[in-house]
């Protein structure tokens, strides 16, 4: 208590004092502690969140597609290259991921073929193939070999040869002929006076077959055993492992 010197009465200033002071610190406390509440708050939630949009990190495949004539690649051309699952060898490949290239200049052609690695099965065989097609989506050019994807080694780039369609061999006398049979099955066919090599598709394995020119009642025909090539202008029916492919249609340039 303080008297005042006009009155000289008491009066409570201490006490008002006093009690704001005690008012004040409650209100740092309380304030404290809210401020703690609200940065764990927010340390939960920005864990939370970034849990939920944390993305898995991108899966890719890169090389380049290549041809080795000596020719110059037209204009407003594509490259096309395909992510396939060959693990099966008496069905068609399963396309995984494609990816279409509009090329900045000539060979060889950079690509980046993004997958999802969701689809990727651990003991599952990959293969990479292309082409490069004329504008009007006719192949120009395709790979007949087969490329791993994927195998043990640290993957490097991959490098992707393509050969032309409907080629003839300069100075030999062999012409070398791709044959479409519907759902991505292509034979390569390389045909001579009196036999013919042909290369079957991934899924059968992409054998080299060296067939012999047998008799036929119309068209020409090679064979090797149970493997036979028959053809009568651009149609041609292939039987290879006890399969039978018909109404194969010869692949077009597009000119």
């Amino acid at each position: 208590m303080v008297e005042n010197p006009s009155t000289g009465r008491p009066h409570a200033v201490a006490a008002r004092v006093n009690s704001g002071s005690m008012g004040a610190k409650g209100m740092v406390g309380l304030g404290a502690s809210v401020v703690v509440l609200l940065a764990a708050w927010a340390a939960v939630r920005g864990f939370a969140s970034s849990d939920r949009i944390r993305a898995p990190a991108a899966h890719a495949l890169t090389g380049t597609v290549f041809y080795r004539e000596r020719i110059a690649l037209p204009p407003n051309t594509t490259a096309e290259v395909v992510l396939e699952d060959v693990s099966t060898a008496d069905r068609p490949a399963i396309e995984i991921a494609r990816a279409t290239i509009a090329p900045a200049g000539q060979v060889p052609i950079p690509f980046e073929l993004p997958y999802s690695a969701d689809q990727i099965v651990a003991d599952h065989r990959y293969g990479v193939r292309a082409a490069i097609l004329w504008p009007n989506g006719a192949r120009m050019f395709v790979s007949t070999a087969h490329y791993a994807a994927f195998d043990s080694a640290p993957r490097s780039e991959l490098a992707i040869l393509v050969e032309r369609v409907n080629e003839t061999a300069a100075g030999a006398d062999t012409t070398r002929v791709l044959f479409e049979c519907g759902d991505d099955v292509f034979f390569a066919m390389r045909i001579g006076t009196d036999r013919a090599t042909l290369t079957a598709p991934k899924f059968l394995g992409n054998d080299s077959i060296v067939l012999q020119q047998t008799d036929a009642d119309s068209g020409v025909r090679y064979s090797a055993g149970d493997t036979v090539f028959w053809s009568k202008g651009d149609v041609a029916t292939f039987q290879i492992g006890g399969r039978t492919f018909i109404d194969c249609r010869a692949a077009r340039s597009g000119r």
